[in-house]
């Protein structure tokens, strides 16, 4: 068992330093000079270290961390970084500076740099063990993909990589999300705004940020009351299909579609203890073709998917439920302050990461239930209730991903008013909260219909695949037998967005999404208890049934059409 208070190692040597320093400062030098002097497969990786990686990993204690849990402080710590630069530079005149940006950036990292040195926190004894650096090769795999998808197969979609570049002028200027939209409003309030920050960061490394800034002068245009934002909106769409910038717009998500494999792939190992299950989960759930889609192009799955493992990883750390690998409090930074946290980015990024904090409670309700909780309850009244469930491991990590999330979405909803308060409540609260709670009767929109509920689940069936369906059901029944464990979280996490989504009037497969990283890891936990003949068994299966995914994979490549969620992607 490892702390964060590991004892300080022996001093690099001047060539370890000076590798060190060229290493976290290459892609800064791009970045000064604009990341399209890079090939264009490196840029969005190059930008994503730039965005989430480097300033968090030369600010971060290396030493004996665990490696979710130094990932996840290192793409916290880059969030705020960015931020500072950013808030530094807005009082200043005019568009803000990539160059300036980057040298705030550069101080920030070479600073962490130098104070992480005197204290020896560069440590990689955690990043070269065999796990991380199997996930470090299914995840380069997964980033080829999504870029090859995001670059050259999957086209522009209007509800999709339009809203999401719109506002990135707005964002990284401004501070605000302008974009008419095509319900009337001159800012973009439907969702939380952080992949939209991400958006314009990246977009300003790649030297991209002016092409979108036509969607900023129409919003400003739009203060005049005369203003006519349908046909300012049908010249945006217009824009949109000839310059439609896609490697900018879709530069986070192929980043976030790299990363998400590292805590999906401990989380399985947490729970398993297999090295090959922890893979196989990576390659099972980055050979879905609606997975692949949706990790290319600018929508919110990558980051909310992102978002959601993380809070699961370190509620069933911090709960205690991992079978595999520490499950202690870390001295310095607890696992409920993570999962607080995790959860908190994940509200600011989609309403979807509610999944989380709806499926929590549930599992803790149930693990009290069967631990025999009620009984004798209140004896001792409300504060011995208070003294006999406060206590336990499950409820203070659970009240951690609750009350993130909350927090998150608060800071939303004054961010929100504080923009337009009109438009926020006719954006975000009306339209895309109570109206999607409304009747599960089919909804007619525009000139489309979306599915009842019944042909959501075909759709969902068909697009992943019966043999799929199969691995799913099988992984199901094992996790429900466990519903106290691990894998019975998995399994809650699953069930609530499957009933939540059936529900709300916007019934898409790309909400379903959102769940299947749980199916996925679900899944690979399952084969991993499984022994002998029954292994090998289901191992055949597997192999055929990611082999057919990525079949189809190949075949959504050469005809996008070969698959087509109802209404649209």
């Amino acid at each position: 068992m490892t702390s964060d208070l590991t004892p300080a190692t022996s001093k690099p040597t001047p060539t370890a330093l000076i590798i060190r320093i060229l290493a976290f400062n290459l892609p800064l030098v791009f970045g000064l000079f604009s990341l399209k002097v890079l090939p264009e497969v490196l840029q969005p990786f190059f930008a994503g270290l730039m965005m989430m990686i480097l300033p968090g990993l030369a600010w971060s204690d290396m030493r004996g961390r665990d490696f979710v849990v130094l990932l996840f402080r290192v793409v916290i710590i880059s969030i705020l970084a960015s931020a500072a630069v950013w808030l530094a530079l807005m009082p200043l005149p005019g568009p803000t500076s990539r160059i300036a940006f980057v040298v705030g950036l550069a101080v920030i990292v070479n600073a962490g740099l130098w104070f992480g040195t005197k204290r020896d926190w560069f440590d990689l004894t955690e990043i070269v063990k065999p796990l991380p650096a199997v996930l470090l090769t299914v995840a380069a795999l997964f980033y080829l993909q999504s870029f090859m998808g995001a670059t050259k197969f999957v086209p522009q979609l209007e509800d999709q990589d339009m809203e999401l570049q719109a506002t990135a002028y707005g964002m990284i200027n401004d501070g605000t999300p302008n974009m008419v939209t095509n319900r009337g409003t001159r800012f973009y309030l439907a969702h939380p705004l952080m992949l939209h920050f991400w958006i314009g960061e990246g977009a300003l490394f790649e030297d991209q940020i002016d092409g979108f800034k036509y969607y900023y002068d129409a919003s400003v245009a739009a203060k005049d009351p005369a203003f006519d934002r349908k046909a300012a909106w049908d010249q945006s769409f217009v824009q949109f299909n000839s310059t439609p910038l896609l490697l900018a717009t879709r530069t986070p998500n192929i980043f976030l579609s790299f990363l998400i494999i590292f805590p999906l792939g401990f989380l399985v190992h947490r729970l398993s203890g297999s090295l090959i299950a922890a893979a196989g989960a990576g390659v099972f759930y980055a050979t879905f073709p609606e997975i692949y889609v949706r990790s290319s192009y600018g929508g919110y799955m990558a980051i909310s998917n992102f978002w959601l493992v993380c809070s699961a990883y370190f509620y069933l750390r911090a709960t205690g439920l991992f079978t595999h690998g520490p499950n202690v409090d870390d001295p310095v930074d607890s696992d409920r302050r993570r999962g607080f946290w995790a959860s908190f980015m994940s509200s600011i990024s989609d309403q979807k990461g509610a999944l989380l904090p709806m499926a929590v409670p549930v599992h803790v309700g149930l693990r009290f239930l069967m631990d025999g909780g009620l009984k004798d309850l209140f004896v001792g009244g409300i504060k011995g209730a208070w003294q006999k469930v406060m206590p336990r491991t499950d409820v203070r990590a659970g009240l951690g991903i609750c009350f993130g999330f909350l927090a998150g979405w608060m800071a939303f909803i004054a961010y929100g008013f504080s923009v337009d308060p009109n438009e926020f409540y006719e954006e975000h609260i009306y339209d895309h909260l109570i109206g999607r709670l409304k009747a599960a009767e089919d909804q007619v929109v525009s000139d489309w219909v979306y599915p009842s509920a019944g042909e959501l689940w075909m759709q969902f069936i068909t697009h992943y695949g019966w043999l799929t369906m199969i691995a799913f059901g099988l992984a199901l029944i094992y996790g429900g037998r466990r519903i106290r464990q691990g894998v019975g979280f998995l399994v809650l996490w699953f069930a609530i967005g499957a009933i939540g989504f059936s529900l709300v009037d916007w019934r898409q497969t790309k909400h379903f999404a959102h769940f299947v990283p749980a199916l996925v890891m679900l899944t690979a936990v399952y084969w991993a208890s499984l022994k002998g003949r029954w292994q090998q068994a289901f191992t055949a299966f597997m192999v055929v049934t990611i082999l057919w995914n990525f079949y189809r994979v190949i075949l959504t490549m050469q005809n996008f059409t070969y698959i087509s969620p109802l209404p649209i992607w």
